[in-house]
C-alpha cells in the first residue's frame, strides 16, 4: 500500500470517528469566528496573531475558522461567554452588510483546546508554543479561571492532556 493510500485510509477512519461523535451531529445555537481567525480580529485593540491580511483574504473566500462549521467550540461549557459583534470592524475592511460574531482571544483559545482535546482527542498542537502568539495583553487570571472550568468538564484523558499543555505553557 502506498503512502498516499495509507494517509487516505487514516483520514477515512478519522472522518468516520468524527461523524459518529454526537457532539459533531448536534445543532448549535451560535455561529461565530474563532480559532486563529479570531486572533487576527482586534478585540478592544488587542490582536493576538500577525497574519491579519491572510485572515481577511480567507474570510473574503468564505474561509474564516467558524464554530460550528470548521471547528466545534466550547459552546456547551461557556455559552455566550467571550462572543462579541465584530461586524463594524469587518465592514471597515470591505465585508459588506453581514453581521459577524467573533470569539475574544480567551474564548478562541478555549475553543481550540476544546476542539483538539474533546472532539479530536489529541494534544492541542496549534497552541503548543502558546507564547509564540501575541498574548501579552491577555488577562491570564481570567484565562486560568476559564481553563479550570474547561478542565472540570473533561474526562480523565482530557484532563491529562490539558494538564500537560498547561504545564508546558505555564498556565
Amino acid at each position: 500500500m502506498s503512502l498516499l493510500e495509507r494517509i487516505n485510509q487514516k483520514r477515512k477512519v478519522r472522518d468516520e470517528q468524527l461523524s459518529n461523535n454526537p457532539l459533531c451531529t448536534k445543532e448549535y445555537k451560535q455561529s461565530y469566528i474563532t480559532g486563529t481567525s479570531a486572533f487576527n480580529i482586534p478585540y478592544k485593540g488587542m490582536q493576538c496573531d500577525w497574519h491579519q491580511i491572510d485572515t481577511l483574504k480567507a474570510g473574503r473566500e468564505g474561509k474564516f475558522i467558524m464554530h460550528p462549521h470548521v471547528i466545534l467550540g466550547a459552546e456547551d461549557i461557556f455559552g455566550e461567554y467571550g462572543i462579541w459583534d465584530c461586524s463594524e470592524w469587518l465592514k471597515g475592511r470591505g465585508f459588506g452588510k453581514n453581521n459577524y460574531l467573533c470569539a475574544t482571544p480567551i474564548r478562541a483559545i478555549l475553543d481550540i483546546l476544546y476542539y483538539r482535546i474533546v472532539i479530536k482527542k489529541q494534544y492541542p498542537q496549534p497552541l503548543d508554543d502558546f507564547w509564540d502568539f501575541m498574548f501579552d495583553e491577555i488577562n491570564t487570571i481570567e484565562l486560568r479561571l476559564k481553563l479550570d472550568k474547561l478542565e472540570s468538564n473533561l474526562n480523565r484523558s482530557g484532563v491529562n492532556i490539558l494538564k500537560k499543555w498547561r504545564s508546558k505553557n505555564g498556565l
